[in-house]
């Protein structure tokens, strides 16, 4: 060996477990850093064997370890914070995300659901007044259709076709009973009390 390798391991033999306490101090428990702590000092080291020329004429040799010894454990806890934050971001937007999915698949069952009721009712309608007078009722009913081209599409007159029209309402007015337990069930489980 020669005299740089000899004073370099003077100086390691002299400095590592005191360099060690160090560490552990600034470690404060934390399981991360501790295991750690041997990966830090062996970079601490291998800048000195780097720049040993240089730092062997250093006053305070031992001080310059401490200080880069803490140095480097600080880093290294900045380090492990981020990954922490990160970490626990990613936790968070994953549940978030896991509760928005179940909150649309609730909703898209709710909706199917609504809708097979609805599709029910329409065909209770459509079994006791026919398919050719629903479709009128939903005609007559729109906003977009002139009741005049309505009676001219079904070859009849204006007035023949609000009475018809008249007798369909008077019809679902007397199945109205029947009906109305399925709505107001409609109605609670749309806006429930």
């Amino acid at each position: 060996m020669d005299s740089k390798e000899l004073s370099f391991n003077r100086i390691f033999d002299e400095n590592y477990s005191f360099l060690y306490s160090c560490a552990m101090v600034i470690a404060h428990g934390d399981p991360y850093l501790i295991n750690d702590i041997p990966d830090v000092l062996q970079n601490v080291f291998l800048l000195l064997w780097k720049h040993f020329d240089l730092l062997s004429l250093h006053p305070n040799l031992t001080g310059w370890l401490v200080k880069a010894t803490e140095n480097a454990m600080k880093n290294l806890h900045r380090y492990y914070n981020v990954r922490r934050r990160n970490h626990a971001m990613s936790i968070h937007s994953r549940q978030e995300q896991s509760s928005l999915e179940n909150e649309l698949s609730s909703r898209y069952a709710r909706l199917t659901q609504l809708q097979a009721q609805q599709d029910e009712r329409l065909e209770w309608i459509r079994g006791k007044i026919g398919e050719e007078n629903l479709r009128l009722l939903i005609r007559y009913n729109d906003l977009h259709v002139d009741s005049g081209q309505l009676a001219s599409e079904l070859g009849i007159s204006n007035e023949a076709l609000r009475a018809r029209v008249s007798r369909l309402l008077r019809k679902l007015k007397r199945l109205l009973p029947a009906l109305l337990p399925v709505l107001l069930t409609d109605v609670l489980l749309r806006f429930p009390l």
